[in-house]
C-alpha cells in the first residue's frame, strides 16, 4: 500500500485511463452482443411464424380444402417472402453462426420446392381433376422442412446461449475496469488530501512567522519556502531558490563591515597544535550539570532550564561550559526580542543529552549542509564547536526542529555528553573577531 501511495500521479492517471477504457470497451462489446441476441430472438419468433404458414398450407392440402386461401399462390409468395426476410435479418450473423446460415438456406430452398409441388397438385384440383392424386411428394417436403425447422431452432437457442456467456464475460471485464478506475480516483483523492495537509502546514508556519513579526528573517523564509516547494515535488526549483536566496543573503552580509562583528565577551577556544598528554592516574571526573549552568549564568548568558536533571557529567567543567556557551552565543545571534533559549536534558544509560532550543529562529541552508559535511562550515561558532568536539567522547547535532509542546519551529542544538571515565585535555582560550578566528581555524 505504501508503494502505491508513493506512485507518481502519471501512473495513477494512466491506471484511471486504462480502467475507463476497459470499461467502455467491455460496455461496447456487451451492447454489440445484446444486438446479436435480440436478432436471434426475433429470428426464433419469425421462424415459428414462417413455419406456421407452411403448416397451414400443408394441412389445407392434406384435407383437400381446394378453395382454402392457404393454397393460393399469393399466400405461397408471402410464405417464401417470410423466409427470405429471415435470411436478410440473419445476414450480420452469418460469419458468427455459419451452421445457422446453412440451415436457413436449406429451409428456404425446401420451402420453395414445397410450394412448387403444392401448386402442381392444387391446380388440377381446382378444375375438379386429380382429387385422388398422390400427396407423398408434399409430405416428404413437409417432413424435411419440419426437420430443418427443429434443427434451426436448436441452433438459434445454442447461439443465444453462447452470446449470453460472452455477455457475462463482458460484465466481468466492465466490473474490473470500473474497479481500476475507482481505485485510481481513490489514490488521486488520497494524494490530494496529503498535498492539502502539506499546504496547510506550510501556511500555518507562514502565519506563525507573520504573527511573530519574523517574515523578514531570511533564514526562516529560506527554510519555509524550500519546504513548501519540496512538498509540492518541485525539488529542482527548491534548489534554485535556495542557491539564489543564499547568494542574496551573502550579498547583504558583505555590506556589513566584518570589523564590527565581534564575538561576545565570553572567551572562545581553539585547539592547540601540540596538546599536553593527560596523566595516566587522573581521578574520575564528576562535574554536576547544575554547576555548569550556574557558571554560564554568571557570564550573563540568559536561558531557561526548568527540565534539567540533577546529574553529574564525566566531562571537565570548563570544557562543558565552553561548549554550551559557544552554542548559546550562536543562538543569541539569531534571537529576536521576546524569545528565550530553553535548555533541557535527557538521561540515557551512561549518556546525558543536553538540548538548547530557540523558537522562531532557523539555521540557513549553508549551515544545515555543514552538519553533514563539517568541511563546508563557514560560521565561526559552528567551526569552533566542531573543533572542540572532534576528538572528544562528545557527539553533537544541530538543525531546525518543531517544538512538540509549543508547535513552534526553531534552532536546536543537541549535545550527547558521556557519563564514563574518558578525560579530555583542556585547550587554550583566545579572543578575537569572527574573521580572525575563522582564518585561524582554516589554517
Amino acid at each position: 500500500m505504501k508503494k502505491l501511495m508513493k506512485s507518481s500521479m502519471t501512473k495513477i492517471l494512466l491506471t484511471c485511463g486504462v480502467g475507463i477504457f476497459i470499461t467502455l470497451a467491455g460496455f461496447w462489446h456487451h451492447q454489440t452482443n445484446q444486438g446479436y441476441l435480440s436478432t436471434l430472438h426475433v429470428m426464433n419468433q419469425g421462424l415459428g411464424t414462417c413455419f406456421g404458414r407452411i403448416n397451414q398450407s400443408f394441412t389445407a392440402m392434406m384435407i383437400k380444402d381446394v378453395k382454402s386461401p392457404y393454397l393460393d399462390k399469393g399466400f405461397a409468395q408471402l410464405s417464401n417472402a417470410c423466409l427470405e426476410e429471415l435470411r436478410t435479418t440473419f445476414k450480420p450473423l452469418t460469419n458468427r453462426l455459419p451452421k445457422v446460415s446453412e440451415s436457413l438456406n436449406k429451409l428456404n430452398s425446401e420451402a420453395v420446392w414445397f410450394y412448387e409441388k403444392l401448386g402442381k397438385i392444387h391446380s388440377p384440383m381446382l378444375l375438379g381433376q386429380g382429387m385422388d392424386g398422390n400427396l407423398s411428394p408434399i409430405q416428404e417436403r413437409y417432413v424435411a422442412i419440419e426437420d430443418l425447422k427443429v434443427s434451426l431452432s436448436d441452433e438459434l437457442d445454442a447461439g443465444m446461449h453462447r452470446i449470453k456467456q460472452i455477455q457475462f464475460t463482458d460484465e466481468i471485464i466492465m466490473g474490473s475496469g470500473l474497479l481500476m478506475f475507482l481505485l485510481g480516483l481513490g489514490f488521486i483523492s488520497l494524494q490530494e488530501i496529503k498535498q492539502i495537509r502539506k499546504r496547510v502546514s506550510a501556511e500555518k508556519m507562514a502565519v506563525n512567522l507573520i504573527n511573530n513579526n519574523q517574515a523578514n528573517v531570511g533564514a526562516m523564509v529560506d527554510a519555509l519556502v524550500s519546504k513548501a516547494l519540496v512538498d509540492q515535488g518541485l525539488v529542482v526549483t527548491a534548489q534554485i531558490f535556495k542557491d539564489y536566496h543564499e547568494s542574496l543573503l551573502e550579498g547583504m552580509h558583505k555590506q556589513i563591515p566584518l570589523e564590527s562583528e565581534m564575538i561576545p565577551s565570553e572567551p572562545l577556544k581553539v585547539k592547540n597544535d601540540i596538546s599536553t598528554p593527560a596523566p595516566s592516574n587522573v581521578a574520575e571526573i564528576k562535574t554536576p550539570l547544575q554547576e555548569v549552568l550556574n557558571s554560564l549564568r554568571s557570564l550573563n548568558l540568559n536561558f531557561e532550564s526548568d527540565d534539567v536533571l540533577d546529574i553529574e557529567l564525566k566531562v571537565e567543567a570548563e570544557e562543558c561550559s565552553q561548549i554550551l556557551s559557544t552554542a548559546i552565543h550562536k543562538l543569541n545571534d539569531r534571537k529576536i526580542q521576546g524569545n528565550i533559549i530553553k535548555l533541557s536534558s535527557e538521561l540515557h544509560e551512561d549518556r546525558c543529552i543536553v538540548n538548547l532550543f530557540l523558537a522562531n529562529a532557523a539555521f540557513n541552508s549553508e549551515e544545515l549542509e555543514g552538519s553533514e559535511d563539517p568541511s563546508r562550515l563557514s560560521d565561526p561558532y559552528l567551526m569552533i564547536l566542531s573543533e572542540m568536539i572532534k576528538d572528544s567522547d562528545i557527539t553533537w547535532s544541530y538543525g531546525n526542529h518543531i517544538d512538540e509542546k509549543t508547535n513552534l519551529m526553531g534552532m536546536n542544538f543537541s549535545f550527547n555528553f558521556p557519563r564514563g571515565t574518558k578525560v579530555k585535555n583542556l585547550i587554550s582560550v583566545v579572543k578575537g573577531k569572527k574573521r580572525d578566528i575563522a582564518r585561524s581555524l582554516a589554517n
